[in-house]
């Protein structure tokens, strides 16, 4: 299999590679993607219903991979790397791009964000007996640090 992906990458622009090797990006992508919400809710939901509760996951991983077949195609095609800028390209006009960004952000702060602060929250709470504002507090000063670092810079 990783010899048909470095075979499929040959002809691929310089931009869209990676110097690190495909089991460091995939690692690194996964990193990236499994945050405090995976580790206590899927736990959580494990323990209490069983092994169904990661069905959701194992369903949207095939779905990713299957919009990832269709549409990647598409957007390296028309050379975007966003979704509002290709539908500001597809067509025209400003308005529809920074409504899509905004909307993303927020949908974005308020779904997932802000479980994942609260989980890895609670986390620290139990874990370490600290208050859970104080635990918030900690978690953001941490991702300040980190993305001010450089942040995701390898994904």
């Amino acid at each position: 299999a990783s010899f048909a992906l470095k075979a499929g990458l040959e002809g691929t622009p310089d931009s869209h590679r990676s110097p690190a090797s495909f089991p460091q990006v995939g690692a690194s992508l996964f990193a990236s993607n499994v945050g405090s919400g995976h580790f206590i809710g899927l736990a959580g939901s494990g323990a209490a219903s069983g092994i169904a509760a990661t069905a959701y996951e194992w369903n949207g991983m095939f779905c990713v991979l299957v919009l990832a077949w269709l549409f990647v195609p598409i957007y390296l095609a028309s050379g975007v790397t966003t979704m509002p800028e290709y539908l500001q390209r597809r067509f025209g006009g400003k308005r529809i791009q920074i409504f899509l960004a905004i909307l993303y952000l927020f949908i974005y702060i308020f779904t997932k964000i802000s479980v994942d602060m609260y989980a890895g929250a609670l986390f620290i709470q139990q874990a370490l007996h600290w208050d859970l504002y104080i635990a918030v507090i900690g978690l953001l000063v941490i991702t300040a640090i980190y993305t001010v670092a450089g942040g995701l810079a390898a994904v």
